[in-house]
């Protein structure tokens, strides 16, 4: 149930972003094999894929904050980051000094990450 409201809805989203109507296939950027967000990716991929018929394709970058630009450029549809990355990408702040980003629009959030600092079991900390 929850797999098929999540794919409604980021379809809907593929839907409404001009750049996707006039494509058979949209790109969704990741970071590189393995890592979370490439997972995420390619579960949405095949989940648009068997709900929707849409055909997205997966292309992992090194990070966000090198496809983050991509899709504010209009050169991929869609990106996986956190918001923090996001933040700072429309700000121009930190990895992206001096180049803002005003193009990235949210389209949904897909989980949240949270994280955990740990420390060994008989450690002073």
């Amino acid at each position: 149930m929850k797999r098929s409201i999540f794919a409604s809805i980021f379809a809907a989203g593929a839907l409404l972003s001009g750049s996707a109507l006039a494509q058979n296939a949209v790109g969704i950027a990741t970071s590189s094999a393995g890592s979370f967000y490439h997972t995420m990716g390619s579960v949405m991929a095949a989940t648009l894929a068997e709900k929707n018929n849409i055909q997205m394709r997966v292309q992992p970058f090194a990070s966000p904050n090198i496809h983050l630009p991509a899709v504010n450029a209009g050169q991929i549809e869609f990106g996986l980051a956190n918001i923090f990355e996001a933040d700072l990408a429309l700000g121009g702040k930190d990895f992206f000094a001096g180049r803002t980003n005003p193009n990235l629009r949210l389209v949904t959030v897909t989980a949240p990450l949270r994280t955990g600092i740990f420390v060994r079991k008989y450690s002073d900390i």
